[in-house]
């Protein structure tokens, strides 16, 4: 027996670690038994085989030493521990031992070969999870180390290894066991187990074995070069990917042929690289083709030429060429390199040139010589002889030297042909190595030395790859033998192919095996075709088929284009059966006449058995009681046919299984292997009379088997509907049953029976907004019968009249007395009739009404009923109609209104109040200059016995200030009844006198005497300012526009501002004469008098616009706005006087606090140009920030 090179069975020994062995030295002697004990029961089963097995066996043994050697192949890390030797046994004994054993196993077949196999490694790089070390279901013989259930086929188990090693303690017709299964590149797959009993009985157990997922998707991130300049030397190309980084990756840049730890790769030519990534759980990425195109190892060639000639110089130019990198750097007279491809000459002498491409190859040097006589006219010229000789370089030239003269830089030459059996010709260069031209063929070229010149040359060789079966990145393939060379390189192109292994490639198209690999280099030197060379493993698969089959999967390999391959047919037994062969077709009974199939498909085993049905009359005549037939594979049985019966006066069924059956097999034929006995009928009937219901069956019948007497049948249903189901009686006019429905009866001849029913009818009383002493009373009608009676309830109703029972609840009427019989045929709803009086009263709510009540009757249910409504008088007013709302504003003009209520009328008077002057002949003034109601008039609307608001308008006469009006005319400086802003609750016609209140108002007033006048109007009403004559308003012109646009908070709504001369002033508010302004009139609508100075009071002007605004507020919000300064106030106030923010006025209270802030806010950051002096003013942020929250 052969081994792989990587193991050996004494090395498995020392390695192996399962559950039964435990590394002493009885352990292994137990060990050596059991494996003689192995040997001995396969021996035997191999001598109770028949001799015509031998083929068969021996491929047997040949597919499990492939096998074994494919896991030993697969598992290539086991490495023999060498402290085993400290075990105890020298190692040369167990060679010895194990000698000896394959010694004894020659010449014998070995049905089952088990190897365990335990990987020796660290438990992370576990690659083999052993699951089971026994298989045991104690009903069928073998046991399971995990829970085992014998009625649970199926199991699913999670690993997180390569591989699963199933192990059995008893291999005896058992399949499945003893198996390595393989997970590599795959993350799950089912393994089988069936064992068949002694009795012939299979038992399947499919494990759904899952990889874990431990590593994640692998993927190429990018490919870089760590040089990307063109080198003459050698590139690298570096490969990084993704992927978990607990895990190893290997790298290959051969399309995995070979794999290395390093994910670099260099190399010092160009080629194709095909990369693939592989990690420790075996993923692979898709191979990537990269093309290595940056190295350049062939020399540049150059030559001199004259450029440009004068009497004093002449410009060379380097005539340089690479074909590959490209020129990079030119070094005149070995004077270092530059990038001049040019060079000025200005005397006689000999120049050189050499170039480097990019590379860095250099080139061979060129040289020109360049005479005395070149510059001097007087000098003799010199004559130069050039000579140019013509190297074939692997071909052959028709010169091989030609030679010109020149007395100047240089000469003229033809350059000769080029002749190559089956070649390219390409031209000339200086480098021997060249692949393109520096010259062409027949081309006239300028000598300016010596030189030699090699021919160019070329073969085209290709490469023809044919698939074979598979798919190849590339079917041809081209490279150029240059020159002298003998060969050229080419990459094998990547195959594919799904589901078969990748070989390599060959140039025999049948081969097994690979010449060349994949993506490999080709050194080649003729035309060539080489093949594709792909595997795949095919299965036949051998089912039983209700036999034992010695191997369930036999396998092969296919190669190329081969569509099959042929496995060994295994051993078939059957315990009393007859032993075909296998058949492709499950059901077939003949066989395949040969020792071998093709694989691929499956095939069943074939088997027969002779089986016999035996027939019994049972009281009636069979005319065969024995009757044979032939079963097949996993029939069970085989059908015959049923022998004829006959019995007189009983209807013949046919035969079962049971001798007591009322029942017959519904079939011709029956199976074999079984009694059967003839069955017999006779049919006895029971009439049904739906006796005015209906039933489901009109009749039910039974039969008599054999020899019964009688026989049951069942009660049918009864359906009708509305109606009860009492059961059946044999007397069709009861009201009580003998049968119940679905019962079963015992007859012995003909019976009728009749169906009883009952319906219950109901008068349901409804109270109708009464109560009734019965909400329902019922009667009962039998079968045939239409109507029953029922007496009527009482009726009770607190406050009303009670008047009978009705069919109708809308009824006023009675159709039924209290206490009276009924008669129904069918369920009836019957209505208490009841009945009240109502009265609605009406209120003429400042009016007159016609009249002051009305009544009307309401029935049942009803809440309301209508009565007429009267008619509403009162003069001068618009009658809307009648409300149950007395202070309603509409009102109904139906003719009649519901009862039981309380009604108003509504009626409405619009009313108008006039504003007027209250000029008397000792007070004359001019008209209003400004009334808010341009009409000087406001009406409103008044209902029923109310009023209606009317706001006080804003009026303004020019040097007078008003406060509001009287309702009387009289002097005018009067204390005012009606504000200005106020509403006031009016019911008439009503005339109001406007009143110029305030500190002798009117006497003191210049409305004589206005100089100028300033008027703001804003979206609240108008702001208008007087000045005495003779006081500059200029100014505060300024100061009041600015007022007005920036600080719309202080300057909006009605306001009169009067500017006086301080002597106009004190004269007329001399009680105030030492105040500079004064802030007078009423909450809601404050009046400013202001001393006149010429450079403004502007100051004191927004002092008390504040004390205006903290009042408007107040009425608006209910709180003031200097109530939230509160604290501050008492926090500064507290601070010695020196440290106090603004003047000492300030603190008098916090109605001049507030006032103060927003002054000094104002000139501070609102209006700086007022000419108000503000040094030392201040104001600290948390009285800004406050004061800004109401300003914003």
């Amino acid at each position: 027996m052969k081994y792989s090179d990587d193991f050996n069975p004494v090395d498995d020994l020392f390695n192996k670690n399962n559950s039964n062995q435990n590394n002493s030295l009885n352990t292994l002697a137990s060990n050596t038994q059991n494996t003689d004990s192995v040997i001995q029961e396969n021996n035997e089963s191999w001598q109770n085989n028949n001799v015509t097995n031998t083929n068969y066996n021996q491929s047997i043994i040949k597919d499990n030493m492939i096998n074994n050697e494919n896991i030993n192949n697969d598992i290539n890390d086991i490495q023999y521990n060498q402290n085993n030797n400290k075990r105890g046994f020298n190692k040369s004994i167990i060679y010895a031992i194990v000698g000896f054993i394959l010694f004894i196993a020659v010449g014998i077949v070995i049905t089952n070969l088990v190897i365990e196999i335990i990987k020796q490694k660290k438990s992370n790089e576990e690659e083999i999870s052993v699951l089971m070390d026994s298989l045991s279901v104690k009903a069928v013989g073998f046991e399971f180390d995990q829970p085992f259930d014998k009625n649970k086929f199926e199991y699913n188990l999670e690993i997180d290894t390569q591989k699963v090693q199933f192990k059995c303690n008893k291999i005896d017709s058992v399949t499945g066991c003893n198996e390595t299964v393989n997970l590599v590149n795959k993350t799950n797959l089912d393994h089988i187990i069936e064992y068949t009993s002694q009795k012939g009985k299979k038992y399947s157990y499919t494990f759904h074995i899952t990889k874990k997922d431990t590593n994640g998707p692998i993927k190429i991130d990018s490919i870089e070069f760590e040089k990307t300049d063109y080198s003459n030397k050698n590139t690298t190309i570096v490969v990084k990917a993704n992927s978990d980084k607990n895990k190893k990756l290997k790298y290959s840049f051969d399309g995995g042929n070979t794999w290395q730890d390093d994910n670099k790769y260099t190399t010092d030519e160009n080629e194709d690289v095909n990369v693939v990534i592989k990690d420790d759980a075996g993923n692979t990425t898709d191979p990537k083709e990269i093309e290595i195109d940056n190295i350049d190892t062939v020399a540049p060639t150059v030559s001199i030429e004259e450029k440009e000639k004068s009497s004093n110089k002449v410009v060379l130019f380097a005539n340089a060429k690479d074909d590959s990198s490209g020129i990079d750097k030119y070094n005149w007279n070995e004077s270092g390199y530059t990038n001049n491809s040019t060079y000025e000459a200005t005397k006689a002498g000999t120049y050189t040139v050499k170039v480097k491409d990019k590379a860095g190859n250099e080139s061979v040097k060129a040289s020109i010589t360049i005479p005395e006589s070149y510059f001097k006219k007087n000098v003799k010229k010199e004559t130069h002889t050039y000579k140019v000789k013509f190297d074939g370089n692997g071909a052959s030239v028709t010169k091989g030297e030609l030679s010109c003269s020149t007395t100047g830089l240089s000469c003229k030459i033809k350059l000769p042909e080029i002749k190559r059996d089956n070649g390219i010709i390409i031209g000339y260069s200086e480098n021997a190595n060249a692949t393109t031209p520096q010259y062409k063929v027949g081309q006239e070229i300028s000598v300016t030395e010596n030189k030699t010149l090699y021919a160019i040359t070329a073969k085209k060789i290709t490469l023809t790859i044919n698939g074979n079966g598979a798919t190849v990145k590339d079917t041809e393939k081209k490279c150029y033998i240059y020159n002298k060379k003998t060969s050229c390189k080419i990459t094998t192109p990547m195959i594919s192919r799904s589901g078969y292994s990748i070989i390599g490639f060959n140039e025999d198209a049948q081969a097994h095996t690979e010449k060349y690999k994949v993506s490999s280099n080709l050194n080649i030197d003729k035309d060539k075709t080489i093949y594709a060379i792909t595997s795949k493993k095919m299965t036949a698969i051998f089912d039983g088929n209700g036999a034992t089959i010695s191997n369930k999967n036999a396998t092969c390999n296919i190669y190329n284009t081969e569509k099959t391959c042929s496995v060994s047919i295994p051993q078939i037994t059957r315990n009393g059966w007859t032993i075909f062969g296998v058949s492709s077709n499950k059901n077939s009974h003949t066989a395949i006449p040969a020792k071998t199939v093709e694989a691929g498909k499956t095939y069943y085993a074939i088997t027969s058995k002779k089986m016999v049905a035996t027939f019994e009359g049972n009281g009636a005549t069979v005319s065969n009681k024995s009757v044979s037939c032939y079963v097949y594979n996993t029939a069970e049985t085989c059908s015959v046919s049923i022998p004829q019966i006959t019995r007189k006066g009983w209807t013949v069924l046919g035969v079962s299984s049971n001798k007591n059956s009322h029942t017959a097999i519904l079939a011709k034929t029956v199976e074999a292997g079984k009694t059967y006995y003839a069955i017999t009928s006779k049919k006895l009937t029971l009439t049904v009379n739906g006796n005015g219901a209906s039933v489901s069956k009109s009749g039910v019948t039974c039969n008599i088997y054999n020899n019964d007497k009688s026989c049951k049948v069942t009660t049918p249903t009864i359906t009708r509907s509305g109606y009860s189901i009492i059961g059946f009686n044999s007397n069709a006019n009861t009201k009580t049953a003998e049968y119940k429905t679905n019962a079963s009866i015992t007859i012995d001849k003909d019976k009728t029976i009749y169906a009883i029913t009952s319906k219950k009818l109901t008068a349901t009383f409804k109270g109708n907004g009464a109560k009734v002493t019965k909400s329902s009373v019922t009667c009962n009608v039998y079968n045939n019968d239409k109507t029953c009676k029922v007496t009527t309830p009482a009726i009770t109703r607190s406050g009303y009249s009670i008047i009978g029972f009705n069919s109708k609840a809308s009824a006023t009427s009675s159709e039924y007395k209290i206490n009276s019989s009924i008669t129904l045929d069918k369920d009836k709803t019957i209505y208490a009739i009841t009945s009240k009086k109502l009265t609605a009263t009406f209120k003429g709510n400042g009016a007159s009404v016609s009249s002051s009540s009305s009544s009307c009757n309401i029935y049942n249910t009803a809440k309301t009923c209508n009565v007429a409504a009267p008619t509403i008088t009162r003069s001068g007013w618009t009658i809307l109609g009648f409300s149950t709302n007395k202070n309603a504003t509409t009102g109904t003009t139906a003719k009649t209104l519901a009862s039981d209520k309380e009604y108003y009328a509504i009626t409405k008077k619009t009313i108008t109040v006039t504003f007027a002057k209250n000029d008397q002949s000792s007070y004359k003034y001019n008209d209003f200059d400004y009334i808010e109601y341009p009409s000087r008039s406001k009406s409103c609307t008044v209902y029923n016995t109310g009023s209606c608001k009317i706001k006080i308008p804003f009026v303004d006469v020019k040097g007078l200030s008003s406060s509001g009006f009287v309702a009387k005319k009289s002097n005018p400086d009067t204390y005012v009844s009606y504000i200005i802003g106020h509403s006031y609750d009016f019911n008439q016609n009503t005339t109001l006198y406007v009143s110029f209140y305030g500190y002798n108002g009117f006497k003191n007033s210049i409305f004589n005497n206005v100089g100028t006048r300033l008027e703001y109007k804003n979206k609240q009403g108008i702001i208008i300012i007087d000045f005495e004559k003779d006081c500059n308003a200029t100014n505060y012109k300024k100061f009041f526009d600015t007022l007005n646009s920036k600080a719309p908070y202080l300057f909006s709504g009605n306001m009169k501002i009067t500017v006086y001369k301080p002597s106009t002033f004190n004269k007329g508010f001399s009680a105030f004469k030492e105040y500079d302004g004064l802030n007078y009139g009423y909450s809601s609508h404050r009046l400013l008098a202001i001393k006149y100075y010429e450079d403004g009071a502007y100051s004191l002007i927004v002092h008390e616009l504040a004390h205006r605004w903290n009042n408007i507020y107040s009425l608006k919000n209910n709180k003031s706005i200097q109530e939230s300064f509160s604290n501050l106030y008492t926090k500064y106030k507290s601070k010695p006087e020196s440290e106090r923010p603004m003047r000492k006025y300030s603190y008098n209270n916090l109605s001049e606090f507030f006032a103060d802030t927003v002054m000094t806010y104002y000139f501070l950051y609102i209006d700086k140009n007022t000419g108000v002096n503000t040094t030392g003013w201040y104001l600290p942020n948390d009285i800004k920030s406050k004061l800004e929250q109401y300003i914003s």
